[in-house]
């Protein structure tokens, strides 16, 4: 499986080689992270932003099937959600010295909020989780029975995007502040392509 780096408008900037199946992809600085989630070792590709040169490879030590990643400017660290229910988190300049913390259910989506936040998306619990940098639940946001949950996004201090899908596999795309709670609007569409349709989204992404 490959991966494309896109800009904002769609234009594609580089493609990435083949290999094992892509379970994430992050970027900081000039760098593009790959996650490939079917590997023992070298499960990171760090590849130069506008072309396939790979830089360097990354080995998450103890790590199950990462689900996906994120890379912090702020914190300098590396974020893999593990199928073996924890969170991994390794420096960007010294990544043989790894640290992990364990977590109620299978983790999966990642994302990270202006308030230096890691959000983690719990699709089985029909849950989103906010910790801090060093592994702190702070908040959890639970869905009800309806809506599972696929990957949420932080849009400005206190406003949330989500995405994913209600019990009929309809999509759900949902805005809204205040843990979800206040000034809500959703998108409950019909399945499908074309006008005022969606398949079940499973990423969100906010244009800088």
């Amino acid at each position: 499986m490959c991966a494309c780096v896109y800009d904002a408008v769609g234009k594609v900037l580089a493609v990435l080689p083949e290999g094992e199946p892509v379970t994430g992809i992050s970027s900081l600085d000039n760098s593009v992270y790959i996650l490939r989630g079917r590997k023992e070792s070298k499960q990171v590709e760090v590849y130069e932003l506008y072309s396939p040169c790979l830089e360097k490879t990354v080995t998450i030590e103890g790590l199950g099937h990462g689900q996906d990643i994120v890379v912090c400017g702020n914190s300098r660290c590396i974020y893999v959600s593990d199928s073996d229910m924890c969170i991994r988190k390794v420096h960007v300049e010294n990544t043989r010295n790894g640290y992990q913390w364990p977590v109620d259910g299978e983790p999966g989506a990642l994302s990270l909020t202006g308030r230096q936040t890691l959000l983690v998306v719990f699709s089985s619990l029909k849950n989103i989780q906010e910790y801090s940098y060093d592994g702190q639940r702070m908040v959890t946001i639970r869905m009800g029975h309806d809506i599972t949950p696929q990957h949420m996004i932080g849009m400005s201090e206190d406003e949330f995007l989500l995405c994913g899908n209600d019990r009929n596999e309809n999509p759900h795309v949902e805005l809204g502040s205040s843990a979800l709670k206040e000034n809500t609007i959703r998108f409950s569409g019909k399945k499908g392509s074309g006008e005022g349709k969606l398949s079940v989204p499973n990423l969100c992404f906010r244009r800088q």
